[in-house]
């Protein structure tokens, strides 16, 4: 079964995930034999709420990153959050310019940046929306001509509803399982 829950989280967050405020989806997950054979279906029901901002991270607290670095952060995630919605902001930059990329620490670098920036002592941020692995882990990595500090602040959370409580049968029900799943996140990564 844990493995099927982990295959459902992978292709939810291969869609795209749900991004819109207050966004509920629901998708069926099909489990498929290697012969091609459809072997069982699962529903996985999922939901998108704002929250925070929470602090998750500030590197101002020990060393900057340097170009071609990468730090490894152990969210706080749960085995129900799929994804999270950040702030990721740069601080104190170096150089001539450079960029921070944010994705899951299960993959290597997909080859996008997260945010950039182009000259020394420069605070910036972007948005963005990165996939949790069933490690809890994100990577951060540097890229660029010079180092810099960044700060990760929570601003969403994706997350699968339990359907089987009885108060998430309905749309009403969804929004408020949804609201409260969402007021319990913490925020408290590290780097490992």
């Amino acid at each position: 079964m844990r493995h099927q829950e982990a295959e459902s989280r992978r292709l939810f967050l291969r869609r795209g995930g749900v991004v819109a405020a207050g966004g509920v989806a629901v998708a069926t997950v099909l489990a498929v034999h290697p012969a091609g054979a459809q072997v069982g279906a699962q529903a996985l029901v999922a939901s998108y709420e704002p929250v925070g901002p929470l602090r998750a991270y500030d590197s101002r607290n020990g060393e900057k990153i340097y170009p071609l670095d990468e730090h490894d952060l152990k969210t706080s995630a749960e085995p129900d959050v799929l994804a999270y919605t950040v702030n990721l902001t740069v601080t104190e930059t170096e150089g001539p310019g450079g960029w921070l990329a944010m994705f899951p620490g299960d993959i290597s670098w997909p080859g996008s940046s997260s945010v950039n920036w182009f000259g020394p002592g420069q605070n910036l941020s972007n948005n963005a929306f990165v996939g949790i692995p069933d490690s809890g882990l994100i990577t951060v990595r540097c890229g660029g001509q010079g180092g810099t500090h960044y700060v990760i602040d929570v601003i969403g959370v994706s997350f699968v509803i339990d359907t089987s409580e009885p108060s998430a049968t309905s749309a009403e029900g969804f929004r408020a399982a949804a609201r409260a799943r969402a007021a319990t996140q913490s925020a408290e990564w590290s780097v490992v």
